[in-house]
């Protein structure tokens, strides 16, 4: 890998310069790809196309602000421009500025709207992911209001997708089929994938994508290698706990009844199940929290932290939990379990 000069851009609001890096050359072997189409490779760094000024912090696309040029030898002197001093280079956005970015950075009068629109929407969906990306099966915001608007870029994602995924563009249906697992549609996704994804290109990506479907898996994923056998086994193994979670599963009031009869056997059972939430499935999650609003187990923080899990991973009935008891919890330690 080759870094170039970095390249500085004038803020075309209030004036301020922003330095940005580049790269002469990279390479991609060895790379670490994902499910939702992100890539992480030590030989090849990528620069934000849309950047935050840190000045006025208005949103601003590289390709339309100007190009200044200065003397590289001078290691950017101030003396030659004094806006150079403690210059910062400028990093992807966070969320809150990519939001933002929707009403404030797009021209619908472009042709090329619509590619920009997809590209906040698709840098909303990864810096949601970068925690899961790391092996976290912990939701990546501590709000309902985060989960709305994951779920809502989600939907939007998929609504612009949709012509492309008509003419069955592989590159778009990988996209849609990550959302729609995403989103806990699994059966939905499974069946788009091998419907379009025939071609040997995308034979990992179908591999991996089928056997999270299988293990109930809604996080994003590393694509597996062809001979990543750990992997697979590991997938494999998660599978068959969500089967037999499914066979084992009972109701809170089963629990509750055993409680009635048998302390020791209630606790055992309530034990099970806090392990088997820890794989991130979205139906035991819900259980927990259910568990947790009963009289016998109450605890309305812990409650809440399993149904805001469940909720970030598509389940609707946690949601609507939440909604019940979001308030009340609130008003007593929400943030200490945020």
């Amino acid at each position: 890998m080759i870094i170039g000069p970095d390249e500085f851009y004038q803020c075309p609001r209030c004036g301020n310069v922003l330095r940005r890096g580049s790269l002469v050359s990279g390479n991609t072997f060895g790379a670490t790809r994902y499910t939702d189409g992100y890539m992480y490779a030590s030989m090849y760094h990528q620069f934000p196309l849309l950047v935050k000024c840190d000045k006025c912090e208005s949103m601003l696309w590289i390709e339309d602000m100007e190009q200044l040029t200065y003397n590289i030898e001078a290691d950017y002197d101030p003396a030659e421009d004094p806006r150079l001093e403690h210059l910062e280079e400028v990093d992807f956005p966070e969320i809150p500025d990519l939001v933002r970015a929707l009403t404030t950075a797009l021209d619908f009068s472009r042709e090329d709207v619509s590619q920009r629109l997809f590209y906040i929407r698709r840098s909303i969906w990864w810096k949601f992911n970068d925690k899961n990306r790391y092996g976290s099966s912990a939701p990546s915001y501590g709000t309902l209001d985060e989960l709305e608007l994951w779920a809502d870029n989600c939907m939007a994602m998929l609504k612009l997708l949709e012509p492309r995924v008509e003419k069955k563009e592989p590159d778009a249906c990988c996209i849609a089929i990550e959302l729609r697992r995403n989103l806990c549609q699994f059966d939905e996704a499974r069946k788009l994938a091998r419907e379009t994804l025939t071609d040997d290109d995308y034979k990992s990506y179908l591999r991996t994508t089928l056997l999270e479907c299988d293990a109930r898996n809604p996080l994003t994923a590393r694509i597996m290698k062809e001979d990543d056998e750990e992997e697979e086994k590991w997938i494999r193994m998660r599978i068959a706990l969500s089967r037999a979670d499914q066979k084992r599963m009972a109701t809170p009031q089963c629990i509750l009844d055993q409680a009635a009869t048998n302390e020791t056997l209630a606790e055992n059972a309530f034990e099970f199940y806090l392990t088997l939430a820890e794989h991130g499935d979205p139906e035991t999650l819900l259980f927990v929290g259910k568990l947790y609003l009963t009289d016998h187990f109450y605890d309305l923080e812990r409650a809440c932290h399993y149904l805001l899990r469940s909720a970030w991973l598509g389940n609707t009935e946690a949601m609507d939990k939440l909604e019940e008891y979001g308030a009340e919890a609130r008003e007593g330690e929400w943030d200490a379990w945020v």
